[in-house]
């Protein structure tokens, strides 16, 4: 949603609820702000939680938010702990053909 008269980015959400994860709207996205990642379990007790607001998550320094299932396990499990890390600092995800085989 964007304000009409100065064109200015208001609101900037996607319902996962509704994401299929096809990555349709990567490839046309002019700025890289919708990307493909490996958190695709975004789980959540309402229905408003899986509303993310996009403008919000940035004003935090954030590009995707975190899971609740990293939120808890980040401490207990190393390679959450390393994707967390990753996500709290702000980088993309590595694509797919980047990532290491599962030992």
């Amino acid at each position: 949603m964007s304000d009409p008269k100065n064109g200015q980015l208001l609101r900037f959400a996607i319902d996962y609820s509704k994401c299929l994860f096809c990555a349709l709207c990567t490839e046309p996205c002019p700025t890289e702000c919708i990307h493909m990642g490996k958190l695709h379990d975004l789980s959540s007790y309402t229905r408003e939680d899986v509303v993310v607001e996009f403008a919000e998550i940035d004003k935090q320094g954030l590009r995707t938010p975190i899971p609740l299932w990293m939120e808890k396990n980040a401490d207990r499990i190393p390679w959450v702990k390393e994707e967390y890390d990753r996500v709290k600092a702000g980088k993309l995800a590595t694509r797919a053909g980047d990532i290491a085989p599962v030992k």
